[in-house]
C-alpha cells in the first residue's frame, strides 16, 4: 500500500476512487508511533483492509507541520478518516491493537459510505 503522497494527492485519489483517505500522523521519536507501525500497521489483516478501503497517506508532524495544524493534531499517533474534501470523519489517538484499530477502521468506513 503506498503512503508517500501528498496530502493534495490523496484528496485527488479519493475523488477519483470514492474511498476516503485514512491519514496517519507519526514522528521520529515517538515510540507509541513506532509501535503502531510495526505492530498494527504491519498487521496483514490491517494493511489488506486499508489497501481495499481506504486512500493511505502517512503524514512526519515534523515533515509536515501545516497539515497537522489544519487538524489541530494534538497527539501522535493520530489516524483520522477524511472525506474526498478534507473533512474528518473519523479519529482516534494513539496506539491501538490490530483488532480494536481494524473495527474502529470498518465502523469510520460504514459511516462515510452511508453520508449523503
Amino acid at each position: 500500500t503506498p503512503w508517500d503522497r501528498t496530502y493534495a494527492e490523496a484528496l485527488t485519489l479519493s475523488k477519483g476512487t470514492g474511498r476516503p483517505v485514512l491519514l496517519h500522523f507519526s514522528g521520529p521519536r515517538c515510540r507509541a508511533c513506532r509501535k503502531m507501525e510495526q505492530v498494527t500497521l504491519a498487521d496483514a489483516e490491517v494493511r489488506a483492509y486499508i489497501a481495499q478501503a481506504f486512500v493511505p497517506l502517512y503524514l512526519d508532524v515534523s515533515g509536515d507541520e501545516e497539515t497537522a495544524l489544519r487538524f489541530d493534531v494534538a497527539g501522535i499517533p493520530a489516524t483520522l478518516i477524511l472525506s474526498a474534501q478534507g473533512e474528518v470523519l473519523a479519529q482516534q489517538l494513539g496506539f491501538q491493537e490490530p483488532k480494536a484499530f481494524l473495527a474502529w477502521m470498518k465502523d469510520a468506513e460504514r459511516r462515510a459510505l452511508a453520508r449523503p
